[in-house]
């Protein structure tokens, strides 16, 4: 038996990832001709997009076409692929690759605020080659997963603009990104996996979300060079005037006064003796944190400051209840 617990290889499916790359594995041509369209559609040969080398592993983005049958025998369903992959030299734990894949999926999150899914669709062992009838080693082989509980979502049909573009980092910018999502994961991850937060009270989303943006202050701090002790001492106040520091101008609200009003709100909801604030309120402070940090990635990532303002002024996070 393989131990495919710990694989040399894994290929995962992100919605929303193709698109936002903006590669497909197909052409369509429409001609017009005696009053009828013709439509001539023409599979693609398209390149493998390899992002670098993160904690052992290879990331690359693989794209491709396929075809496959419904349930209907005259009909046949043709797929434009794209798979997220990872590979090591040394077998890794399984969830050590998909940490990698969730990064890229975190960052289309971050860009949208949409929930997308990542789900692992193909895994490989070096010493699993595929072996024909006659006993002959005919190279490495991806074997297909099954996946108890399918989270997988359509892609995006609409076209709500992101925030972070393919455009504005290239494949340098995304390993930059998956460089940040390390260095400040006790910050992001509290306000990304806040978006599966559904059917739960505002106050719920504002536990969960503001360690994140103190994190997020705290962590800034260290890294202009104050000490962890110094940084841990930072009030509430401090720690979201210096997230603040970073993105100027460019919130579509009063930067200052969301720092004020979730500083009230948070210590609130966290202490005993206060009166609960309003669930408007706490709403406010929630989705405002999402967007600040949204807005602190982008700037992160090297996006001017003109350009996520002029974004985040049309962006479809709602951030005013």
């Amino acid at each position: 038996d393989r131990e495919f617990d710990r694989p040399h290889g894994l290929q995962t499916e992100i919605s929303g990832l193709r698109n936002w790359l903006g590669i497909t594995s197909w052409n369509e041509e429409y001609e017009e001709a005696n009053g009828n369209t013709k439509l001539t559609l023409s599979s693609l040969e398209t390149e493998t997009l390899t992002v670098g080398e993160h904690n052992g592993m290879v990331l690359d983005f693989r794209s491709g076409w396929g075809s496959a049958p419904e349930s209907a025998d005259n009909r046949r369903v043709l797929l434009d692929l794209l798979r997220c992959t990872t590979r090591s030299t040394e077998p890794l734990e399984w969830d050590t690759h998909m940490q990698l894949h969730r990064s890229i999926r975190d960052l289309l999150v971050i860009s949208r605020w949409r929930d997308e899914s990542c789900v692992p669709v193909r895994a490989l062992r070096a010493d699993d080659p595929l072996i024909t009838l006659d006993g002959q080693s005919h190279g490495e082989q991806w074997r297909q997963v099954v996946v108890a509980d399918d989270e997988s979502r359509p892609a995006p049909t609409g076209h709500d603009q992101h925030l972070v573009r393919y455009d504005d980092l290239g494949l340098d910018g995304i390993s930059r990104w998956v460089s940040l999502r390390d260095e400040f994961a006790r910050a992001l991850d509290p306000v990304i996996t806040s978006i599966d937060l559904r059917d739960t009270t505002p106050q719920t989303r504002l536990a969960h979300t503001g360690p994140g943006i103190e994190a997020l202050g705290y962590l800034l701090m260290v890294r202009d060079g104050e000490t962890t002790k110094t940084a841990s001492k930072s009030s509430l106040q401090d720690r979201f005037q210096r997230i603040l520091a970073d993105l100027g101008d460019c919130l579509p609200f009063d930067g200052p006064a969301w720092a004020t009003q979730t500083v009230a709100v948070y210590n609130a909801l966290k202490h005993a003796n206060r009166a609960l604030p309003d669930g408007a309120d706490v709403m406010n402070a929630w989705a405002r944190s999402v967007m600040v940090t949204r807005a602190w990635v982008a700037l992160e990532l090297g996006i001017a400051a003109k350009v996520v303002k002029s974004r985040l002024a049309s962006d479809k996070q709602p951030h005013d209840f």
